[in-house]
């Protein structure tokens, strides 16, 4: 009853655009800094909408390498 009140008031629609916005905010931070200077990284992914890419690696180990470089910035992965 609550959710369905909550949806007739418009609320999860006014819900859903936030978080879109906010989604399409952090997407376009991450394709406008992405790193160029990372060895063996390549370009930017091709991302139309949302927040989860692919990042193809070489080895385990350069996958750590990056793991740990994306923890050092603040990225969460």
């Amino acid at each position: 009853v609550v959710m369905a009140e909550f949806m007739a008031a418009g609320h999860f629609q006014r819900h859903i655009r936030r978080m879109r916005r906010a989604a399409l905010t952090r997407r376009n931070a991450l394709l406008a800094d992405w790193p160029t200077d990372v060895r063996g990284l390549g370009a930017a992914p091709c991302v139309v909408a949302g927040l989860h890419l692919t990042v193809p690696v070489t080895s385990v180990e350069r996958e750590q390498t990056l793991l740990a470089q994306a923890e050092q910035v603040g990225v969460e992965i």
